[in-house]
């Protein structure tokens, strides 16, 4: 995937702005959790999202893929306290620039190779992408969340990962 690390004060201030846009800092999970993080606990941004009614709907990772697919260049962004991935690693706190179709299929390819090595006891050890990303335009009147969360499920075969979008009117 071709992709371009955003400049730290472009990159801050995009993180500052989703926040404010799409995040509920007045929440007790965002103090308690995320604001406090340590190495033991951790809380993730999607946690604390605004409610924005019936327009956040929960989808699947293909769904989101496409959503992705007709949005262009897009950002995103992780975590502050994730690592143990490629990008987590070497750009920490980092904003990426990079195609929506390209970034939505890597991070289903991912998502998909890490279950097929599940079943095999084994796992994907520095994979590129963080499992929980946020995907938004400067506009930060949509996003598209991937998490690591899946819904309830009594098989690995019948793994459906949780993902989240929202979108403002037009």
């Amino acid at each position: 995937m071709n992709f371009e690390v955003v400049e730290a004060n472009r990159a801050k201030l995009l993180r500052e702005r989703f926040i404010e846009r799409f995040v509920n800092t007045e929440c007790e999970y965002y103090g308690k959790y995320y604001l406090q993080a340590d190495e033991y606990v951790r809380g993730f941004l999607w946690d604390c999202l605004k409610d924005f009614s019936d327009k956040k709907k929960r989808c699947t990772q293909d769904q989101a893929a496409k959503l992705l697919e007709k949005r262009g260049n897009v950002y995103f962004m992780w975590d502050f306290w994730c690592e143990g991935t490629v990008f987590a690693d070497e750009y920490p706190n980092a904003v990426i620039k990079a195609n929506g179709a390209e970034l939505g299929r890597l991070s289903v390819d991912e998502w998909n190779a890490e279950l097929e090595a599940e079943k095999h006891d084994c796992y994907i050890e520095h994979p590129q992408l963080p499992s929980d990303i946020y995907v938004f335009d400067e506009s930060f009147s949509w996003y598209v969340i991937f998490t690591h969360e899946f819904d309830d499920c009594e098989d690995i075969d019948d793994i459906v990962r949780c993902c989240i979008r929202w979108e403002s009117e037009p």
